[in-house]
């Protein structure tokens, strides 16, 4: 196994005990600038801009657009089609 199936193997199996222990009822906070962490990992975010909360997301609504649109600022009737 190369260093980066390794890491990949790893980060799959954090992965799958983070969404354990959120079905098992754990509350789990998640701190990213990935993406798609918050996409395929996540029930709720909270997008913040200029260290303020603007948005939040839940469930559906999570998607690149929603997140990174409220990460620059933007309100999702600015962002470009």
């Amino acid at each position: 196994m190369t260093p980066l199936e390794h890491r990949r193997g790893t980060k799959a199996e954090i992965y799958r005990l983070l969404r354990e222990l959120a079905e098992a009822g754990a509350a789990v906070v998640l701190q990213t600038s990935d993406i798609d962490e918050l996409v395929g990992l996540c029930d709720r975010v909270g997008v913040f801009y200029n260290g303020r909360l603007v948005r939040e997301l839940e469930g559906s609504q999570i998607s690149e657009e929603a997140v990174l649109s409220g990460a620059f600022g933007l309100n999702t009737s600015e962002v470009p089609a």
